[in-house]
């Protein structure tokens, strides 16, 4: 089995940060966290995954809420995957139907209040 590093996914809406979920071991035992963007933990959890052991704020933090934010700019809604190792942040990729858009969030006013920040733009 592989090792995958903790494996930071920031869900933005119109290039703001809104939540980050934090995946880790990927292979096994999987376990997930979901964080505000000031790295407050949230109350909830999402449905396919049992939450993980509690973590401290990498160094990268506030770069990487940055890099995730210039990346998200022309966009209503994409999620940033982006690997803090130390000093170093390494990209992952965007994501435009996390979950396939099945990855529910628990309890539902969570999913509610996510859903509630992302204004979505009419394409021509």
């Amino acid at each position: 089995n592989a090792i995958i590093p903790p494996d930071w996914k920031f869900i933005c809406g119109n290039g703001r940060v809104l939540m980050v979920q934090l995946d880790i071991g990927r292979f096994v035992n999987h376990v997930r966290n979901l964080y505000d963007r000031d790295f407050k933990l949230y109350q909830g959890a999402t449905i396919a995954f049992p939450l993980g052991p509690k973590v401290e704020k990498p160094q990268g933090w506030d770069k990487a809420v940055a890099i995730a934010e210039k990346l998200a700019s022309s966009f209503d809604l994409i999620r940033v995957d982006l690997y803090l190792m130390g000093d170093e942040i390494y990209f992952g990729e965007l994501t435009n139907y996390p979950g396939a858009g099945w990855d529910a969030l628990k309890p539902t006013e969570l999913d509610f209040e996510l859903g509630s920040k992302i204004k979505l733009h009419a394409q021509s």
